[in-house]
């Protein structure tokens, strides 16, 4: 055949080894096998997973920070119209506590503000204690004797529990051992004994039975001597700094009706009824 064509019998071989390759189809040789498309395929699900889930998490964390912040939101609209003795009291005790309304801002605290909020509770007969600490912990979302404790220093503090608190409970608190309500007169039951201190041995003076004073009030402050372990009670002078003790079991009651200071017309119906005034 190659030599009818003129073509030579080498060139003619080649030529046709040429043409039978090209109508041949040889696979392609890749190197891959179909474990390594399915691992392919799988780890791409994965990543898309993982994608969905954490655009679901953030959606679901955004949501709930939303809520709350509603919730939050919805709480402090209805307590700043709330015109309730509470809330009031809540208020005005946290800005005794920080007067900038900053609250980690060191700017002092109002110690007297405090006191006279105090005073304010246990006078109103329609407001307990547990009430404003309620009011305060929906305000703030802190419990309001964290922040009293913060705030004043121990003796400070339980006079503000003594004052607002009839059920005060002092076997809770490790810094006193019994309890005496704050700003209240004494009336003793025997002829008593007033010391300069509460470990003093010296009479400082002698006040006979069934007396009272017209210018004394309880600090609040119940405290042992030190040698017989003997309570007593500390009094202070209305004004003045001036305080004196008395034991205990020589005090016949605790008055929760006369104001102090006490007025003449209280005087006069005290000494109607026997009993005997003595002042500081």
């Amino acid at each position: 055949m190659s030599k009818e064509l003129g073509m030579h019998p080498i060139i003619a071989t080649a030529l046709a080894n040429k043409a039978l390759n090209m109508t041949e189809k040889k696979p392609a040789v890749t190197g891959r096998t179909a474990f390594d498309t399915e691992l392919e395929i799988y780890n791409a699900n994965r990543k898309q997973k993982r994608r969905l889930n954490l655009v679901k998490g953030i959606g679901i964390t955004a949501g709930i920070i939303l809520t709350i912040k509603g919730m939050k939101k919805v709480i402090k609209n209805q307590t700043d119209k709330d015109n309730s003795p509470e809330v009031q009291y809540a208020k005005r005790l946290r800005t005794a506590m920080s007067p900038s309304g900053v609250w980690w801002m060191p700017d002092g605290t109002n110690e007297k503000g405090i006191m006279a909020v105090a005073y304010e509770i246990a006078d109103n007969p329609e407001v307990s204690y547990r009430d404003v600490q309620n009011a305060y912990k929906k305000l703030y979302g802190k419990p309001l004797s964290e922040h009293l404790e913060s705030e004043l220093d121990t003796d400070e503090y339980t006079e503000f529990l003594t004052v607002v608190s009839d059920d005060y409970n002092p076997e809770n608190d490790r810094n006193r051992q019994s309890y005496v309500k704050y700003g209240k007169p004494v009336v003793t039951l025997k002829e008593a004994s007033l010391y300069k201190t509460k470990d003093s041995y010296t009479r400082d003076r002698v006040i006979e039975k069934n007396s009272t004073f017209i210018n004394v009030i309880t600090t609040g402050r119940t405290e042992p001597e030190s040698f017989w372990n003997q309570k007593r009670i500390e009094l202070k002078k209305i004004g003045s700094n001036v305080t004196r003790w008395m034991n205990l079991d020589d005090v016949a009651s605790i008055s929760a009706e006369v104001q102090m200071p006490m007025s003449k017309a209280v005087q006069t119906q005290l000494k109607n009824k026997g009993i005997k005034l003595y002042k500081f």
